[in-house]
């Protein structure tokens, strides 16, 4: 890659990094009985999913990747009794590639005026709290702070806002109801605020050079100094206790993931590319995966052959977006690693050529950006890219390049032999 393209990647890939700081419908809602004085310990209240996964909608504050995602809170007064009101909360997950892992979500609020839950279906509360001020007096106030857990750090959500009451249908979809009073609030993903490190990395590989491009050493953080201290366990040395935990193997780059791209093989109007996902924890599955790929090859049609896939629409990304996920009772669990093998999937993806555009010059071939379960993942730097080989300014298919090629042997032979 000469200097000028490789400063126009750098300038690129920088300005996707400072726009980023600031697969169906996934919905769970709960009903909750409210009352007035407060609850709850802080005045915090916190509710756990009674499911695991809260799946992610046809989606860092902004993405460019994925313009509308976000988690949209509903708060829905349903209807008011004596010493209260009845409540929906409701939450809706927007976001084309962003799942909740496992534990599950987690989401609270701070009261208003001192209400207390004294019922609830759907979730639970888990905290108590002190109820000795309990007062039976309240009109419904909109809760203040909201939170959200997904499990971890990242979300950041904003205020709750009164639109236009919820509608809904009763008696069989025969009548029309609405609630008494409707509140909105959507939170944003950053993964500046979630992680500190990637969770993933990129290798290379072609079939034109023998070099594979490993993932850069350290990508996901660097083993400990201190040799007494457990980050990682050599190959084959899986502890007992291993499941449920965070356990990885000891490598260069240090990261749970890694994501594969080996351009396969070049044809007349094709090209394919074989793409492996691994997992390197010995403790953890990954549910309901999926992984994205930044390149320009996915403008034109491609058949994937063991991965489901769509493209996204995006805005300001200068390539096509392609999104993989598994396909059910297949391959929509990524196992954990044990003491044979690493927990892997893969899949061949046959993709068709511009003219215009294809080349396998200066690492056009490689993607420009991978993520794994919407988390940005380490890529190798291009000047270590698998390069053609020299002498070779571009890779033709060899049936395109044979004529030339009995051309040029006629040229000499003429040569030689004088006609």
């Amino acid at each position: 890659m000469d200097s000028l393209a490789f400063l126009a990647w750098c300038c690129v890939q920088m300005l996707l990094l400072l726009i980023t700081i600031c697969r169906f419908s996934g919905i769970l809602s709960f009903h909750c009985f409210f009352s007035s004085k407060t609850c709850a310990h802080g005045n915090l209240n916190f509710f756990w999913c009674l499911f695991s996964h809260l799946k992610s909608f046809d989606a860092d504050c902004y993405d460019p990747l994925d313009p509308n995602g976000n988690i949209t809170i509903t708060f829905d007064v349903l209807s008011y009794v004596p010493n209260g009101y009845v409540a929906r909360v409701t939450i809706q997950n927007y976001y084309q590639y962003r799942h909740v892992e496992n534990p599950g979500w987690r989401f609270g609020w701070t009261w208003a005026k001192n209400e207390v839950i004294l019922s609830m279906s759907g979730a639970f509360a888990i905290e108590k709290g002190n109820c000795s001020a309990f007062n039976q007096n309240t009109t419904g106030y909109k809760p203040l702070n909201l939170t959200l857990m997904a499990p971890g750090l990242g979300y950041t959500c904003g205020l709750l806002m009164e639109t236009n009451p919820t509608h809904y249908s009763a008696i069989g979809g025969r009548r029309d109801e609405q609630v008494s009073r409707t509140w909105k609030s959507r939170c944003t993903y950053s993964s500046y605020l979630a992680y500190t490190t990637p969770i993933c990395c990129v290798s290379l590989s072609t079939f034109y050079n023998p070099t594979i491009t490993t993932c850069p050493s350290c990508s996901c953080g660097c083993k400990e100094a201190n040799g007494n201290a457990i980050s990682c366990v050599r190959e084959g040395a899986v502890p007992s206790n291993s499941l449920g935990t965070d356990i990885v193997q000891c490598t260069n780059h240090m990261c749970p993931l890694r994501i594969h791209w080996h351009i396969k093989n070049n044809y007349q109007n094709h090209w394919r590319v074989k793409l492996t996902v691994s997992n390197y924890n010995y403790g953890r599955n990954f549910s309901d995966w999926n992984v994205l790929v930044q390149h320009p090859g996915f403008g034109l049609p491609a058949s994937v052959y063991s991965f489901n896939s769509t493209t996204l629409s995006t805005i300001g990304v200068p390539e096509d977006v392609a999104l993989f996920w598994g396909k059910e009772f297949y391959n929509t669990e990524l196992l954990q690693a044990d003491e044979h093998q690493l927990g892997s999937l893969t899949t061949e993806i046959l993709l068709q050529k511009d003219p215009t555009s294809f080349t396998l010059r200066n690492g056009w071939g490689f993607p420009r950006r991978m993520y794994i379960n919407g988390e940005n993942c380490q890529m190798p730097p291009p000047d270590v890219f698998p390069m053609l080989p020299n002498g070779s300014p571009r890779q033709k298919p060899f049936h395109g390049q044979f004529p030339h090629l009995l051309s040029v042997l006629y040229f000499i032979y003429g040569t030689l032999f004088g006609f």
